[in-house]
């Protein structure tokens, strides 16, 4: 972020140009009872609080938690 300041690009402008990117921009075209949000607890990628802001946003619908990281899930 201190790079992209030092060169006068401002946090809100990043925010604006990713924003079109992002899940929390839109809402699904599927029914919310034909949802399903699958994170992992152990992602190091995803952290934990995104796919459940995402949850909440899309007004809360299934959400399935996988042991395991981005790209490694353990089926208990």
């Amino acid at each position: 972020a201190g790079r992209i300041a030092a060169r006068g690009v401002s946090r809100e402008l990043v925010q604006e140009l990713f924003a079109v990117h992002s899940p929390l921009s839109m809402r699904p075209k599927t029914p919310r009872e034909r949802v399903l949000i699958v994170a992992g607890t152990e992602d190091s990628i995803v952290p934990r609080e995104d796919p459940e802001r995402l949850w909440r946003h899309w007004r809360r619908p299934r959400i399935a938690w996988l042991r395991g990281g981005h790209n490694v899930q353990f089926i208990n």
